[in-house]
């Protein structure tokens, strides 16, 4: 039986390419680059960084984008080759979320910067390799995007994250 043009059939879904990011992509982007973490694909979340990212964990702790890269793929998959050349110290954590819920998103644009913020809360599983622990609990945080456009396409910049009490 032919298809109606425009059914949902015969339209494609075309995929969200994390290197070539429109500013109407970037909430679409948000979700997918937690849900490579999730997937443990980091090679998929480095796509969409700007050579000079920048991350603020929960602590304060400033990581660029090669340590930043490095230490998820330690955490939440295997750690890379080089990773004892950048002097992240040991590993002592793996981490698995387990499911993830993003909400509460603002995006506002000035010039060719778009700020994002939302409401990201997660289920994770830690193992904590020394002390041969293992805990799952909820975590909730405000998260800020700052995605750039360079060279026709949008690059996240910097990510900081504010536990939520």
């Amino acid at each position: 039986m032919p298809q109606k043009e425009g059914s949902k059939k015969s339209e494609k879904k075309t995929a969200l390419r994390l290197d070539r990011l429109t500013a109407k992509d970037l909430n679409s982007a948000s979700k997918a680059l937690f849900d490579a973490v999730q997937k443990g694909n980091i090679s998929k979340v480095a796509t969409a960084l700007s050579p000079d990212f920048n991350f603020i964990d929960e602590r304060g702790t400033v990581f660029l984008m090669a340590n930043c890269v490095a230490s998820i793929q330690s955490m939440v998959g295997n750690p890379p080759p080089d990773f004892e050349k950048l002097n992240l110290g040991p590993l002592d954590t793996k981490l698995k979320v387990n499911s993830f819920k993003v909400a509460e998103v603002n995006t506002r644009t000035v010039g060719n910067t778009v700020i994002q913020t939302m409401l990201y809360t997660d289920i994770v599983t830690a193992n904590r390799l020394r002390a041969r622990e293992k805990s799952t609990f909820n975590r909730s945080f405000r998260w800020t995007n700052v995605w750039v456009e360079q060279n026709g396409a949008f690059q996240l910049a910097l990510a900081q994250l504010t536990p939520v009490q």
